[in-house]
């Protein structure tokens, strides 16, 4: 974490291999750590890739929400 409380970002998407710029939308998958531009990733998964694109640790589903 970068001293003003906000998250550091690696240097790049691993997918595109393009900069992350400050407004830039990420998607950190659950189940690794890995940081990707939003549409790369959905642009992944879209595909049929069910794993993360650098260390293939299985994507997992997000928790439910409570019910009501």
């Amino acid at each position: 974490d970068g001293d003003d409380g906000t998250a550091l970002l690696p240097e790049g998407c691993a997918v595109c291999l393009g900069d992350f710029h400050g407004a830039a939308r990420v998607r950190r998958p659950r189940g690794c750590r890995h940081v990707f531009h939003r549409g790369c990733l959905d642009r992944w998964a879209s595909h049929g890739h069910h794993t993360c694109p650098l260390c293939r640790a299985p994507f997992l589903l997000p928790l439910p929400l409570p019910a009501s």
